[in-house]
């Protein structure tokens, strides 16, 4: 009787062992587990922080050029009117002329 005891505290023992052990390895599993998520979060806000870079660089660029469009149109714009201003000078001139005193 006292083999069957002394086998069962031995089996109870070793069972101990095996949760002890089990818990040593769920913390130091819980911790890598962690520590891949960390890995993973700065991983992708470092993606996500170049993908908006490059967004921001594109939009940037795209406003540069619509700017420089309307800028370009803007000035040939204010030519073309000059130059109709100074070769019908004397025309809008008579017509304004004529406007003002209603004939």
């Amino acid at each position: 009787m006292e083999k069957v005891l002394t086998y069962l505290n031995e089996v109870e023992e070793k069972a101990n062992e095996i949760i002890e052990r089990a818990e040593d390895e769920k913390v130091v599993l819980h911790q890598e587990l962690d520590q891949r998520i960390s890995n993973l979060e700065m991983s992708i806000s470092e993606e996500n922080k170049k993908k908006l870079e490059a967004l921001q660089k594109e939009i940037n660029s795209d406003l540069e050029n619509e700017i420089e469009t309307l800028r370009s149109n803007s000035k040939k714009e204010l030519e073309e009117l000059a130059n109709y201003f100074s070769s019908n000078h004397d025309s809008l001139v008579n017509k304004l002329f004529q406007k003002i005193v209603g004939a």
